[in-house]
């Protein structure tokens, strides 16, 4: 019985927008199914939560979406096979972006020629230190802030068809 409040969980969401669809269009289970391209059968064990949502294939979860009229990635939110953390970056706090950034502005030949040093910058009000990242970034056609971009450039993403 816990396994099963488990399962419930995971595809709750879409559970519930199927079952408002097919209320409000006056579908029934077979018709779904039909549509989907399941047996009526496994439709109702994903309905009761006897089945977990995470066991149905990426096609029938593109299915259910296009059935309720979203984008296929909403398929597979509501399903619980993803959510906001996949699609979302975490952004350091300001103070940790700004050390970052001071950092390699620090580590610029421009700074070694004027012998400066991230000790020298420490003291410095958040204003000033963010004047200086900002000039930098202007400078070098950098942009020392952008959260996502040391994720992107850390990685090499190959698609394959």
């Amino acid at each position: 019985m816990n396994m099963r409040k488990g399962i419930e969980k995971k595809g709750h969401q879409l559970r519930l927008a199927l079952r408002a669809a097919m209320y409000q269009r006056s579908h029934s289970t077979s018709y779904v199914a039909n549509h989907v391209g399941i047996s009526q059968s496994y439709l109702s064990e994903l309905m009761r939560g006897d089945k977990p949502m995470e066991h149905v294939s990426d096609r029938h979860l593109r299915a259910f979406a296009a059935y309720l009229g979203v984008p296929p990635v909403a398929g597979f939110v509501l399903a619980g096979r993803l959510d906001a953390s996949d699609f979302l970056e975490e952004i350091p706090p300001l103070k940790e972006r700004l050390a970052k950034a001071l950092s390699t502005v620090c580590a610029s030949p421009s700074a070694a020629e004027a012998q400066i040093q991230e000790s020298d910058l420490a003291t410095l009000p958040v204003p000033v230190k963010m004047l200086i990242v900002l000039l930098y970034q202007q400078t070098q056609q950098a942009d020392l802030f952008r959260a996502s971009q040391a994720w992107w450039e850390s990685r090499r993403i190959v698609f394959q068809d």
